[in-house]
């Protein structure tokens, strides 16, 4: 062995670093190779902790977010009392920023509209949707998946129909702005005028005649009879709402319960009352195969005895706690008297069992 090593270190040329490798205590090296998986994450862990030293700091203007308030498609502003009024929210943006925008399309309609337009068209956001819900009310629907948009590129545009909330049936003009949060930001539109010209009893007959053209087509139910169903709802007339109540059946139907607010809202609400009573007693009308149908006509009848509880809803908008609960008791009992009707004229009806 000595005679080894003496060779080692007279004969320099040949690999000392090769036989030093030989020398290293196993137990030594184990050791080591055990601890190696410790040190790496503890370094990747102070890596992903320490701030970016190399990386210049970049000073970039924060994104402003802009929305300008547009009535219909721009071809007029001036409409009929009972034509739909479409307003468009067009939010753009001053940055390339990467926006969700919600599937879901969110406009309020409560049993009881605003008698007219305020002059601030109030909503907010939710998922960064322009207008997810318009006047702090109202229900969504779906349409397809979500996705990201760049408002620089591509401005996001919400539609919000004014009669969902209003009742549109004052002849006028009225200044329109929309203030809300959208997109995590406080924004504020331009205003425009809606302008709503005096009744033209003319238009409205002819639009009574396209829409049961509409409903009644022989293709069946389609888009165009689902128009229809939009078209009458808030045509206002009184002959508009008569032909709504011999259509109406609860949920069933082309239209489902779409007609059960311009009801209860009809001006004419006695003869409503009337066709809606006459289709309930009859024998081959099922109400309970037509959910809503009874609790509709429950409604009427109350306001129909208590016009002045109606009065007050329209008024205060947000009805207090006494006068809901006495509205929501005198329905129930209306809903048990027709029920009780029923059974004692037709005892064998298919909606007693």
């Amino acid at each position: 062995m000595r005679l080894t090593a003496r060779k080692l270190i007279t004969e320099p040329e040949q690999p000392v670093k090769v036989r030093q490798v030989n020398l290293v205590n196993p137990v030594f090296h184990a050791a080591h190779l055990a601890l190696l998986p410790l040190v790496f994450l503890t370094l990747q862990l102070a890596l992903s902790q320490a701030s970016p030293q190399s990386s210049p700091a970049t000073s970039t203007e924060p994104e402003v977010i802009h929305v300008e308030l547009r009535i219909g498609d721009g071809s007029h502003v001036a409409y009929h009392i009972g034509e739909i009024v479409q307003v468009r929210l067009v939010f753009t943006s001053t940055a390339h920023t990467k926006h969700w925008i919600s599937a879901e399309h969110c406009e309020a309609e409560e049993t009881y509209p605003v008698p007219r337009p305020p002059q601030v068209l109030s909503g907010w956001g939710a998922q960064a949707s322009a207008a997810h819900l318009f006047e702090g009310h109202g229900g969504c629907t779906s349409h397809g998946l979500g996705g990201e948009a760049d408002l620089l590129e591509h401005p996001y545009v919400d539609s919000l129909t004014l009669n969902h909330r209003y009742m549109l049936d004052t002849p006028g003009t009225y200044p329109l702005t929309w203030s809300g949060i959208a997109f995590g930001q406080s924004v504020t539109s331009n205003t425009v005028t809606l302008t709503l010209l005096p009744h033209d009893p003319a238009w409205e007959a002819g639009e009574l005649a396209r829409v049961d053209a509409l409903l009644d087509g022989t293709a069946g139910p389609d888009s165009r009879g689902y128009d229809g169903c939009s078209l009458l709802r808030y045509l206002g007339t009184p002959a508009a709402a008569l032909d709504m109540a011999r259509r109406y059946g609860g949920s069933q139907g082309i239209c489902g319960n779409a007609f059960k607010n311009s009801l209860v809202n009809a001006r004419n609400r006695a003869a409503v009352l009337h066709i809606l009573e006459h289709k309930f007693f009859s024998p081959d009308f099922y109400s309970c195969r037509s959910p809503g149908f009874l609790e509709t006509m429950a409604l009427i009848s109350v306001y129909q005895t208590h016009p002045g509880w109606y009065s007050a809803m329209i008024d205060t908008q947000r009805p207090n706690t006494e006068g809901g609960a006495a509205v929501t008791a005198a329905v129930e009992q209306a809903k048990l008297r027709y029920t009780r009707q029923i059974a004692a004229s037709l005892p064998h009806h298919y909606c007693i069992y």
